[in-house]
Order: structure tokens, then C-alpha cells, then sequence
């Protein structure tokens, strides 16, 4: 007999992306995203002014608040004709690097490590669902201890970002070109040893853990493929003029290790697909995003294999390993980049923004790649509309029923307990679907024959 389940994970501001998987036979034969996120942040006018814009937008998450900044902007820096000085643009990516780190921790260790061992047996993490458990005990007790750890560190990446930045969220300073008010050199040489300390943690623990993980959930580098078309929009200006990145930007297609192009004018995507908006259905406020007409998975997972420096598999232990060789990637340049800084004291430029516009912005969060597209006339935004991180896998289908990435890395899954679906949360939580801050904390609640799995308040997992 075929049981529908539907996992639902609360979000802090923008409603709550939901999950139903059909499961027949211990496997799940469909899967769809059906929520309904209201993102009025799109929709509602902008009093404030273009000039206002990243302070307002980077408030939409708190998880990842520092990428809203650049996708907000309405003056590209370039628009002045003036060249961002190299003090600036080092700031840029040590305030937004420490960010990346922090997210990629709680992610391994806040949310997807209790999908595989017990947790402490403190709620909201008890009772806690019981099948394939497979680490020893020794093992569970040591990736609980350095859970700890990681949280600790988290707490000191999200430090480090707010003694450049000033305040997170709501990093308005980024605006108009300049990063930071002009930092002074002991608060430079304080990140420099809060960033050596991250990637000794990184190098000596978040690997070793997730190499351990998945070296006991092995066959989870066969379970969770998507079909393999990756996307990155690029992030981490290692230039002036942006045409170099630390991580670049481009395509892929079906697991090929030919990198394409990637094209803004290539992306397509619609609010409401059909057979989501029917009478009597749940509309989905989620855009079926597309490049040239095939849905594309982002992430760590795709910025590094379009990097050329993971090219494994696409899986679910596959997402989690890049994740935590990006973490050290990135770490390791904000070493070099906090010894730039200290060498180069050039100073911050202030840009003006343009009264009319019309542009897109392409950027990379933690989880996805966010996109913006607004424009503006008399000096204030007449549209504006911004798309999340994880749009590019956590969307409904589209008009021709195409399945997203998420859709599909949760076909033919095996679930043990169809009343305790942990595989699927393992399968969403790789992909780290973040939709303004989206945790899944599964709590039983069955009715009329189907059963539900809501979130608890993520206000009690957020203190670290």
C-alpha cells in the first residue's frame, strides 16, 4: 500500500517549503515540492529608495545574510567609471568568506549530522527516530563531542564577519562600493588568528567527520542523484573588474567535466507552474528556474566541480564532501586575503547610485545562487524581483512537468520505516534548501491516514 508523506520545514520569514514523497514497497516512487512561501519581499514597494535596498534585502535571512547585500545593489560599481580599490574588494570576500564557513558548519553539524546518529537526548532533539543507525558507539560520542566544537567555531566564523562588517544582518555599509568603515590593523590581525583557527578545525575535524560519515553511508554516494546539470553564477572577486573569482562561474551539463558558458539571458523560470495553480491546489510561490530550458542544481556541490576541483559524483554524501572542501578553500583564502589587506590601506570609494536602471545580478550564497533582476526609475525601484539561493533545486515543476533537482535525487530513494522517513530528510538536507533560513526538525503529527512531519521553532537550534 502506497503512503504519502509530507515533510514540512518552518521558515523564519517567508512561510514554509514542504516536501511530499509517495513511498511504495520501501521506496519512494514521487516526489514533488509543493509549498507555498509568500516572498512579498519582492513584491512590496521599496519606500526607501535603490540606495536602501541591500540594508533592507540582506534582513531576509539571518543564516546567510551577507550575499543579499551584493545582489541588492542597484549601481554596479562600475557604473562611476571608478575602479573598487584592491582594500575594498579584499573586504568584500573576508566579510562574505566568513559567512560561507559558519553556514557550511551549522549545516554538517546542526542539521544533516542528526539524520544519521542519536542526538544528545536534550529536546527538540528527542525523541529522535530510531532506524539505520549504523556508527558505533564510540563514533556517535565523537562526532557529538566535535558537534560542540563545531558550533563553537561557527559562533567565532559569524564573529569574525561582524568585526569587518559592523552588523549582521542588515550589512548596509557594503553599499555604494565600499565594504567596511576603514578598519583599523589590530581588528585585521584579529580575524587573521580567528582564520587560522578555522582551518585548523576544518583540516582536523569537519573533514575527518564527513570522511567517517561517509565512510559508514557509503551507498549514500548512490542515492540522491540529480541528473548532473550544475550551475554557478561565480563568487569571490579576485580583480578589480570581477572577470577573475576564486570560484567561477559556468554550467555543466549531465556530470560533464566540459564547462559551458553560463548566460543571464539563458535563465528562464515562472512563478506559478501549471498544475500548481489549479482550483482547490496550493499555488507554488517558488519559480521553476531554468537554464537554457534544464533544471540545474547549485551549490558547494557545483561551484567546485565547475571549478574543476571536485569531479566524484553527484550524490548525497557528494554534496556534503564538497561542502567541507569549499569550507577549507575558502578559509585558506581569507588567510591570503587578511595579508593583503594588512599590506594595502587604499582607501574605500563612495558610488553613487543612478537615478534609472535596468540589470541583473548574479551572485553565490552558501546553499544555491541567488539572482536579482530590478529596475528602477526616478531614483527609486518600480520592480524588483529576487529569487533565493536554493531556487535553482527547491522549485515545483514547471509547465511541462519537468522535475526539479531536489524532485529528483528523492526518486527511488529506500526508506526502512515509511513512519519514519529519515532518508528523505538526509536527501534534503545536502542539498542545505535554504528559503529565508528553511529547518528541518521532523515532529510527528498524523491525520486522516497521511502523516505530517512539521518543524519546531528554529529559535532553539540557533543558539550556539
Amino acid at each position: 500500500m502506497a503512503a504519502l508523506v509530507s515533510i514540512n520545514s518552518e521558515i523564519r520569514l517567508a512561510g514554509r517549503l514542504q516536501i511530499e514523497v509517495q513511498i511504495e514497497g520501501g521506496t519512494v516512487v514521487a516526489a514533488q515540492v509543493c509549498s507555498a512561501p509568500l516572498r512579498g519581499a519582492s513584491w512590496r514597494p521599496v519606500e526607501a529608495g535603490i540606495r536602501g535596498l541591500p540594508a533592507t534585502f540582506a534582513c531576509l535571512c539571518g543564516s546567510c545574510p551577507v550575499p543579499q547585500v551584493p545582489v541588492s545593489w542597484v549601481a554596479p560599481d562600475g557604473v562611476s567609471h571608478q575602479r573598487i580599490p584592491t582594500h575594498t574588494r579584499l573586504l568584500r570576500n573576508l566579510v562574505l568568506g566568513a559567512n560561507y564557513v559558519e553556514t557550511h558548519l551549522l549545516n554538517f553539524y546542526r542539521q544533516a549530522l542528526g539524520d544519521y546518529i542519536d542526538g544528545p537526548g536534550l529536546e527538540p532533539q528527542e525523541p529522535c527516530w530510531q532506524g539505520d543507525r549504523r556508527c558505533d558507539s564510540h563514533t556517535t560520542a565523537t562526532l557529538l563531542g566535535h558537534r560542540a566544537q563545531a558550533l563553537a567555531m561557527a559562533r567565532k566564523a559569524r564573529e569574525l564577519g561582524v568585526t569587518l562588517s559592523g552588523s549582521q544582518p542588515a550589512d548596509g555599509a557594503a553599499a555604494d562600493g565600499d565594504s567596511t568603515p576603514h578598519p583599523v590593523r589590530n581588528l585585521l590581525l584579529f580575524f587573521k588568528r580567528g582564520c587560522a583557527g578555522l582551518i585548523d578545525f576544518i583540516q582536523a575535524t569537519y573533514i575527518p567527520d564527513v570522511e567517517a560519515l561517509a565512510f559508514v553511508y557509503e551507498d549514500y554516494f548512490d542515492l540522491g542523484r540529480s541528473e548532473g546539470h550544475l550551475v554557478s553564477h561565480g563568487v569571490f572577486d579576485l580583480n578589480a573588474d570581477g572577470s577573475k573569482k576564486l570560484l567561477r562561474p559556468g554550467r555543466v551539463q549531465a556530470g560533464s567535466s566540459a564547462v559551458e558558458m553560463l548566460s543571464a539571458l539563458a535563465m528562464t523560470g515562472r512563478e506559478c507552474p501549471a498544475g500548481y495553480d489549479q482550483p482547490g491546489a496550493t499555488p507554488a510561490w517558488l519559480a521553476a528556474l531554468r537554464s537554457a530550458h534544464r533544471s540545474c542544481e547549485a551549490g558547494p556541490l557545483a561551484r567546485l566541480w565547475i571549478n574543476g576541483e571536485y569531479p566524484h559524483g553527484i550524490s548525497v554524501m557528494d554534496r556534503h564532501r564538497a561542502r567541507a572542501y569549499e569550507a577549507l578553500k575558502i578559509a585558506q583564502a581569507m588567510s591570503q586575503w587578511v595579508d593583503q589587506a594588512l599590506l594595502d590601506s587604499s582607501p574605500g570609494v563612495s558610488g553613487s547610485s543612478p537615478l534609472a536602471a535596468a540589470e541583473i545580478n548574479l551572485t553565490e550564497a552558501p546553499c544555491g545562487a541567488p539572482a536579482r533582476w530590478v529596475e528602477a526609475a526616478g531614483g527609486r525601484a518600480s520592480r524588483f524581483q529576487i529569487l533565493p539561493a536554493a531556487c535553482w533545486q527547491a522549485f515545483p515543476r514547471d509547465a511541462e512537468n519537468r522535475r526539479g533537482p531536489i524532485e529528483q535525487a528523492l526518486a527511488g530513494i529506500p526508506i526502512q520505516n515509511p513512519a519514519q522517513p529519515v532518508e528523505v530528510l538526509r536527501v534534503l538536507h545536502s542539498f542545505d534548501p535554504c528559503l529565508a533560513c528553511a529547518i528541518h526538525v521532523p515532529v510527528s503529527q498524523s491525520s486522516a491516514g497521511r502523516s505530517h512531519y512539521a518543524a519546531e521553532s528554529p529559535t532553539a537550534l540557533a543558539t550556539v
